[in-house]
């Protein structure tokens, strides 16, 4: 069974002395949520339907295990940056919830795979319609981010059609 995954992260807020070139300590911040990294995670297995999991619909604890159980069912996982991402903020995020790391799973990461074919650029955003598979859903960019911070529903349900 292969297992389709992304994950919607958090922002962070600190204190900064300025705009440019700035480098951030972990003891600027201001506000980490209580290291819950993770707002949502979009889940699918091949030839099903999507589905996601989120914390403001289903509980912090309850999307990551959800998001666990997933994990430990997939033969593989299919993921855009994913090895690089998606998969070990999870991973952190499961040790600070006192869950076992699911089993290592088959990875097929689709960015690593792209940077391989040699396009103009390797952004999902630019591929997807290159390849004929439709384009993202468009959002307000960091905004979203700072609305769904900040709970607003209209945002929540957004980020989780983006996810």
């Amino acid at each position: 069974r292969i297992l389709f995954l992304d994950i919607e992260t958090s922002l962070l807020l600190a204190y900064t002395f300025g705009i440019r070139d700035q480098h951030i300590t972990h003891k600027q911040i201001a506000n980490d949520r209580g290291g819950k990294l993770i707002h949502c995670v979009g889940l699918k297995w091949r030839g099903k339907k999507p589905w996601v999991l989120s914390e403001w619909t289903h509980g912090y604890e309850a999307m990551l295990e959800g998001a666990h159980k997933a994990l430990c069912e997939a033969d593989a996982v299919a993921t855009y940056n994913g090895a690089s991402f998606d998969l070990p903020k999870l991973q952190g995020q499961f040790v600070l919830a006192g869950m076992e790391p699911p089993p290592p799973p088959t990875q097929i990461d689709l960015y690593k795979t792209a940077r391989k074919l040699g396009y103009v650029s390797n952004k999902l955003d630019y591929l997807a319609p290159l390849l004929g598979l439709g384009s993202k859903v468009k959002h307000d960019g960091l905004e979203m981010w700072v609305d769904v911070f900040n709970g607003c529903p209209k945002a929540q349900k957004k980020m989780e059609r983006y996810c």
